[in-house]
């Protein structure tokens, strides 16, 4: 077999006047030449079970997205407190108050006392991971009144059990809802922060789910507890309508790099990957698919440099410090860990595109045996051509030589300079001789 290298030329941008200048000492271009990918590569041809597999259809995540931005504009749609919940449960904490139907004409949006029981459970466990042991702030309370008949102060967060699945509600998981008249003082950095409230399925029985009954409540509530941390103690990321910026990524890849750290048995998260790897190519802050499955990033992350506290250190500096959270990654990672978001984007393509098939059996990608390594788009280039190049700004891009599967793959990746375009050229050269 013969051995392929790529050779890369990298050498002008394009503004967004038309205009042409030569390449900036601070617009930086990582490549990585994979030579071989894997000699083993028949090894990991071996069946996955279903349900690490990407899902067909899967429902929607998360809808707080969706409940914040009904109407466009500065602010997020806020909502009063939900009324009518005849039953209510308070957790063993005394934090958290789970709102249900014992009974009722629909039998639909009925919860058994157990699903009741172990939702308040779940919320205490989540409150227990994310600030006890991960550290993060305590989010302002849903409620909080001084009670002047029992002369005690009464304060929670707010779960309300509701038949989430069907098409009158949002056909999704669950959701963190902003309060009406919750607006907090805003952060350091002038983020907005607000009280809320969680809304969850009664029962996850429903077949649009690709996760049921308890486990896929677990994971919902410790996601949408970490958007409460968010958005109370760090910023509401804004999520609207142009001309306003679109950061809901961040907020919904960093609730599912939660449910991956705080329960990794229940994969639900790998039913996201595949519509993360398909883009790839395309900025990082500006995806289609919500952001759920780019938490396997911060995932890399936080295997890659062995801290648990980086999701953190990076919501912290987008509360006290900067309202971009590329920045806020960028920055974390020069301060702290001798990286950048360049650097780590593309060490992050060179492994995720070992993936899958082409899996050795040690890696820093969680799941990297099961992942859907063939969605990542690769261009086929022809040995010995010259091929332009465009490289846009928070993406990777894989080339490999037209030679023969896996022979030589090159990674490309760009910094956070989203206003540059970087031109070049790439071609494959035979090192032998």
């Amino acid at each position: 077999m013969k051995n392929y290298t790529p050779l890369i030329h990298i050498n002008a941008i394009s503004q967004p006047n038309g205009s042409v200048g030569w390449f900036p000492a601070s617009l930086t271009v990582f490549a990585r030449r994979l030579f071989p990918i894997l000699a083993v590569v028949a090894i990991v041809c071996t069946p996955v079970v279903a349900f690490c597999q990407q899902s067909s259809t899967h429902p929607i995540k998360c809808a707080t997205p969706f409940a914040a931005k009904i109407f466009a504009g500065p602010n997020p749609t806020t909502y009063p407190l939900p009324t009518g919940f005849p039953d209510s449960l308070l957790s063993d904490s005394g934090r958290f108050m789970i709102y249900y139907y014992a009974q009722s004409n629909d039998p639909d949006s009925i919860s058994t006392p157990d699903f009741v029981k172990r939702a308040a459970e779940d919320a205490d466990s989540a409150y227990a991971f994310e600030i006890g042991v991960l550290g993060y702030t305590p989010p302002a309370y849903t409620v909080e009144y001084f009670d002047r008949v029992n002369k005690d102060t009464v304060r929670h967060y707010n779960v309300y059990l509701t038949s989430f699945h069907s098409p009158n509600g949002y056909e999704a998981y669950g959701a963190t809802f902003i309060l009406d008249s919750g607006q907090l003082a805003d952060s350091p950095s002038g983020n907005d922060l607000f009280r809320s409230y969680i809304q969850t399925d009664d029962a996850f029985t429903s077949a649009i789910f690709a996760t049921h009954g308890l486990d896929a409540l677990r994971i919902t509530i410790f996601h949408e507890f970490f958007h409460m941390i968010q958005f109370s103690g760090y910023g509401h990321p804004p999520n609207f309508a142009s001309p306003y910026s679109d950061y809901v990524y961040f907020q919904e890849m960093s609730s599912v790099w939660m449910e991956w750290l705080s329960t990794p048995t229940v994969k639900d998260y790998l039913n996201y990957v595949s519509d993360y790897l398909s883009t790839l190519d395309v900025q990082f802050d500006e995806t289609l698919t919500g952001g759920y499955g780019q938490y396997i990033f911060f995932a890399y992350l936080t295997n890659r440099f062995h801290d648990t506290s980086i999701v953190k250190k990076i919501w912290e500096y987008y509360r006290d410090s900067s309202a971009d959270p590329i920045t806020c990654i960028d920055e974390v990672l020069r301060r702290d860990y001798n990286s950048s978001f360049c650097e780590a984007y593309e060490n992050f393509g060179a492994r995720m595109i070992q993936t899958g098939r082409r899996f050795g059996g040690e890696t820093v990608i969680p799941d990297a045996a099961v992942l859907p390594v063939d969605k990542i788009p690769v261009e086929t280039i022809p040995v010995s051509s010259i091929v332009p190049v465009q490289i846009s700004a928070l993406s990777l891009q894989f080339f490999d030589a037209g030679i023969g599967q896996d022979t030589c793959i090159a990674v490309l990746a760009r910094d956070t300079s989203r206003e540059l375009v970087s031109n070049g050229t790439i071609e494959f050269l035979s090192l032998d001789t």
